[in-house]
């Protein structure tokens, strides 16, 4: 069970990077 849990944050953390590249991204200046 441990490791079931371990497994859904590593994917929830892995979600938030992804989302906060995106942000990133569209805050550049760079972006347009």
């Amino acid at each position: 069970m441990n490791r079931n849990n371990a497994t859904q944050v590593e994917h929830a953390q892995q979600s938030n990077t992804r989302k906060a590249g995106v942000v990133q991204e569209l805050l550049s200046p760079n972006f347009k």
